[in-house]
């Protein structure tokens, strides 16, 4: 919504003019919100201990590309359980 418009003197001898007018919104914080890993928080202990795999043996067999998704799942798994998650909202905008 737009209130308070006006329309301003022209600009030096130019036949444009300048508007000024408040523009006035909301917006859902939730749509806009982030949610990211805490890494501060995480219990690296606890990650140390589940990601202790015989990794010879588990990927024993595997191409290169299944390897990297092992290892990429097992750590993201490792993540998921042990990290805890916090959401950022965006800051008030000033008026």
């Amino acid at each position: 919504m737009i209130e308070h418009l006006e329309a301003l003197d022209p600009l030096g001898s130019s036949d444009h003019i300048g508007i000024h007018f408040r523009f006035i919104f909301t917006s859902d914080a939730s749509a806009i919100s982030k949610t990211t890993f805490n890494y501060n928080k995480g219990n690296y202990a606890a990650m140390k201990e589940a990601l202790n795999i015989d990794w010879e043996e588990a990927l024993r067999g595997r191409t290169v590309q299944t390897m990297a998704d092992y290892i990429d799942q097992a750590i993201l798994q490792a993540v998921a359980k042990w990290v805890p998650t916090k959401t950022n909202f965006p800051k008030q905008a000033r008026e």
